[in-house]
């Protein structure tokens, strides 16, 4: 756990770096967790599906990106309610762009929030969507709704260099 939350650590000070390979941000992403599980145990419940080509495994992103919308899963999906929740990762090559869903279900319909939790301010979408367009003006798409017991957000943006963040 230690060497998990030393690893995300230092990945996430490294200054001046804007982008990261697909695969740091899903490392960071697995980091995360495995950070989180210690603290949730099983109240977290973590599916990845990974359908992707090596070359584009290989593709560049904008640093911290998918990192947040999964902390915003746990932190709103899975810490409040004593059941817990899973958050499920996807991650595919859809014609020229990356696919990416985030999506955290209620472990049971009637779930009971655990007292005390903080709220939120909701700006880890918001912050996600003004990098992306910094970073690839109108070539993006994110979408984030909730049904039932589901929070999903669907990121898509192109699987190309993206340009620099100044």
């Amino acid at each position: 756990l230690v060497l998990r939350l030393a690893d995300f650590l230092r990945r996430t000070l490294k200054r001046g770096e804007e982008t990261v390979t697909l695969k740091e941000e899903m490392d960071y992403i697995d980091n995360y967790i495995e950070i989180e599980r210690a603290r949730y145990q099983d109240r977290l419940k973590v599916e990845k599906h990974i359908d992707i080509s090596m070359q584009t495994w290989q593709l560049d992103v904008p640093i911290l990106i998918l990192q947040p919308l999964v902390e915003n899963a746990v932190r709103h999906g899975v810490a409040p309610f004593s059941d817990g929740g899973k958050i499920s990762i996807s991650v595919s090559l859809s014609g020229k762009h990356v696919a990416a869903i985030i999506n955290n279900t209620l472990t049971t319909k009637n779930a009971s929030p655990v007292e005390n939790q903080l709220q939120g301010h909701g700006i880890a979408i918001k912050n996600v969507r003004e990098r992306l367009f910094i970073v690839y003006d109108d070539k993006y798409r994110i979408k984030a709704r909730q049904s039932g017991n589901s929070y999903r957000v669907e990121l898509n943006f192109p699987a190309t260099p993206p340009k620099q963040i100044i």
